[in-house]
C-alpha cells in the first residue's frame, strides 16, 4: 500500500497538468498591477505638464499685455477702440498689489482656471498671480497648486500635490526707447543751461570789463565775453587791450561782438 502511494505521488508530481491556470494565477495579476502603475504615472506626468504649461502660458501672456488693461489676454489685441489706462498710470498704479494691479492678476487667474480644465485630475486648485516692479525689473508670477485624487499606494510613490512656478519679464520696448530719448534730452537741455550759467558767471566775474583790439585798422568791436574767439585770437598777436565797462567802449564807438552776445544768451 505504502508502494502504491509513494509511486502515485511521484508521478503527480512529473505530471505538467494544470500548471498553465497555477501560472496565469501568478503572472497575470502581477501585469495588471504593472499596468496600473504604468497608467497612474502617465497620468501624473501628463497632469503635471499641463499646471505648468498653465503657469508658464498665464505668466507671459500677463507679462505681454501688462502695459495695456484693455488688451486681449491671449491674443493682445485691442478691439476696435483704442483704450489706454491713462498717461501717468505707470507713477501711480504701476506697483505691488495696487488696484490696477489686483485687477490684472485676477483676469489672468481666470486664463489660468480656463487651461487647467484640460487635466484628468481636477480636485482642488489654488492659484495665485504675483506683480513685482523693482523700478528697473518687472515681473509677473504665476503660482499653481493643485490637489491630486489617487489612490493611497499611487499617493505614496507619486504624491498628491501638483505644484508649479513660473515668473516673465515685463519688458516695453517702446516705453524704454521713449525714457531714454526724454532723458537724453533733458540732460542736452541741462547741460545747455549750465554753459549759460557758467558764461554768465564768469562775465560777473570779470567785473563788466570788454576786449577791444590795438590795432586800428580791423572793425570797432568790443568783447564782453573772454572765451570768445576773437579775443582769443586777437590775445594771440598781443594787441588785445581791455577797458573797464562797456560804457567807455560806446564812447569810444565800439560796437558789440555779435558772437559774444549769442554766447552770453
Amino acid at each position: 500500500m505504502l508502494t502504491k502511494m509513494r509511486i502515485y505521488f511521484c508521478q503527480a508530481l512529473a505530471s505538467s497538468k494544470g500548471s498553465f491556470t497555477l501560472e496565469a494565477t501568478i503572472v497575470f495579476p502581477l501585469i495588471l498591477f504593472i499596468l496600473f502603475c504604468l497608467l497612474f504615472v502617465s497620468m501624473f506626468i501628463f497632469e503635471k505638464l499641463v499646471v505648468l504649461n498653465a503657469a508658464v502660458y498665464t505668466s507671459a501672456q500677463r507679462a505681454a499685455t501688462w502695459n495695456n488693461s484693455f488688451k486681449d489676454l491671449e491674443t493682445g489685441a485691442l478691439g476696435g477702440k483704442l483704450k489706454k489706462n491713462g498717461l501717468y498710470w505707470r507713477i501711480f498704479q504701476d506697483f505691488d498689489n495696487s488696484s490696477l494691479a489686483v485687477a490684472k492678476a485676477v483676469e489672468a487667474t481666470g486664463l489660468a482656471g480656463e487651461h487647467l480644465a484640460y487635466g484628468v485630475f481636477q480636485n482642488d486648485q489654488t492659484i495665485e498671480i504675483n506683480y513685482n516692479n523693482q523700478l528697473i525689473k518687472r515681473t509677473v508670477t504665476a503660482s499653481i497648486n493643485e490637489n491630486v485624487l489617487m489612490p493611497a499606494w499611487a499617493a505614496k510613490c507619486l504624491g498628491n500635490q501638483i505644484q508649479a512656478r513660473a515668473q516673465a519679464d515685463v519688458a516695453e520696448p517702446v516705453e524704454y526707447i521713449r525714457n531714454v530719448d526724454i532723458l537724453y534730452d533733458y540732460l542736452n537741455r541741462l547741460k545747455g543751461y549750465l554753459t549759460l550759467l557758467g558764461k554768465r558767471q564768469d562775465s560777473l566775474n570779470n567785473g563788466g570789463r570788454v576786449y577791444i583790439t590795438k590795432n586800428i585798422y580791423e572793425d570797432k568791436v568790443y568783447h564782453s565775453d573772454p572765451n570768445c574767439r576773437y579775443v582769443q585770437r586777437i590775445s594771440r598777436h598781443g594787441n588785445l587791450m581791455v577797458l573797464e565797462s562797456t560804457a567807455v567802449a560806446t564812447e569810444m564807438g565800439y560796437r558789440q561782438c555779435k558772437v559774444c552776445t549769442q554766447n552770453n544768451h
